[in-house]
C-alpha cells in the first residue's frame, strides 16, 4: 500500500467516522428530548403523590374524628339506656 492509498483509506474513514458521529449527535438530541419528557412525568408524579397524601392525610384525621363521634355515641346509647331504666323504675314506683 503506497501512501496515496493509506491516505485515501484514512480519508474513507474519517468520513465514515464523521457520519457515525453525526448520527450519534441525532441520536443524542432524541434522547435529551425522551429525558426532558420523563422529567416533566417525574414532576407530574410527585404533583400527583403529593395530592394523593393530603387526601390520606384527610381521611386519617377524618378517621380519628369519627372514631370519636362513635365512642360518644356509644356512651350516649349508654346513658339513654340507663336513663330508660331509672324512667321506667320510677314510674313503676308511682304507679304502685
Amino acid at each position: 500500500m503506497n501512501d496515496r492509498e493509506i491516505l485515501e483509506l484514512l480519508v474513507k474513514k474519517m468520513d465514515d467516522l464523521s457520519t457515525e458521529m453525526n448520527g450519534l449527535k441525532n441520536e443524542m438530541g432524541s434522547v435529551k428530548g425522551e429525558v426532558g419528557g420523563l422529567k416533566d412525568e417525574v414532576f407530574s408524579m410527585n404533583h400527583r403523590l403529593f395530592s394523593l397524601e393530603s387526601k390520606v392525610g384527610s381521611i386519617q384525621e377524618q378517621t380519628a374524628v369519627n372514631t370519636e363521634l362513635h365512642s360518644a355515641v356509644h356512651d350516649l346509647q349508654k346513658n339513654v339506656q340507663n336513663h330508660d331504666a331509672d324512667i321506667k323504675l320510677i314510674k313503676k314506683l308511682l304507679i304502685q
